[in-house]
């Protein structure tokens, strides 16, 4: 996106900057800041999605914990700095990510196994309402953005990769 900006006669500068890294964020806002200054945030990260797909009854804490942890750590180190700088300047947005992943809705209405995420998710949007309330009433609009499900992307209803309630198995109630 850098090179057609700038082809179009814009300017644009691009930096990689690990997101669970305080220093890094804390020192890249500062860069950004003197540069002219933070008009949007935008935050927006993977957060596991290689762990959906396992039932949460057969899911690690570890593996469960994951996207809760990077979702909001990410956001609460990337959105602060951004949000201090805003405020101080009485004037930006910072936009959130998140989705309602874990079911379609409407007349498709299913579930999904998302594990983690779909908690992430829930997250992301508490953390954006808290956020929006401490820095609104300052200029600051925070405002987070939440897709549904998409249909395509999901198995057929008979298959396997989609969740199914959660019926005990005989060994696990010492049945024979």
């Amino acid at each position: 996106m850098a090179k057609e900006i700038a082809a179009a006669g814009g300017q644009s500068e691009v930096a990689q900057v690990d997101a669970l890294d305080r220093d890094a964020i804390e020192g890249h806002a500062a860069t950004v800041t003197s540069a002219g200054g933070i008009d949007i945030s935008f935050n927006a990260i993977w957060i596991r999605g290689d762990l959906q797909g396992t039932p949460l009854l057969e899911m690690s804490v570890d593996d469960f914990a994951t996207p809760v942890d990077v979702a909001t750590r990410t956001h609460f180190l990337t959105a602060t700095p951004a949000a201090r700088h805003m405020v101080d300047r009485g004037s930006g947005v910072i936009l959130t990510l998140s989705t309602s992943a874990a079911r379609l809705s409407g007349r498709d209405e299913r579930f999904h196994t998302t594990g983690g995420f779909g908690v992430a998710c829930g997250a992301i949007e508490t953390f954006t309402r808290v956020l929006a309330g401490e820095v609104g009433p300052r200029g600051v609009r925070v405002v987070c953005l939440r897709s549904d499900a998409l249909p395509e992307t999901w198995p057929s209803a008979g298959s396997t990769d989609v969740a199914r309630p959660y019926l005990p198995r005989r060994d696990r109630l010492g049945d024979s």
